[in-house]
């Protein structure tokens, strides 16, 4: 069952409602955290043959929703402590 909470990620500094979260991009995540999520898209891109859950080709990452950059931004930062430490 997918998770519906409210924050984007466990974060203290990044917890905040969802109608916040367009503003995370510009806000609160730094340049390394949208380089990484931008490189996950594209390596999600890459894999599935540029075909996004539904079969729809997949958008560019400009062409994205804001809040499903976001959404990669809080997979990024959740990914990044254990680039090194697997």
């Amino acid at each position: 069952m997918a998770r519906h909470d409210k924050t984007l990620t466990p974060s203290t500094e990044l917890i905040m409602p969802a109608h916040d979260v367009p503003n995370i991009l510009e806000d609160k995540v730094t340049m390394a955290v949208r380089m990484m999520a931008r490189k996950m898209y594209q390596g999600y891109c890459d894999n599935s043959g540029n075909k996004n859950f539904q079969g729809n080709a997949c958008p560019t990452w400009e062409d994205l929703p804001t809040l499903i950059r976001a959404h990669w931004c809080a997979a990024a930062i959740a990914a990044m402590p254990h680039l090194n430490n697997p």
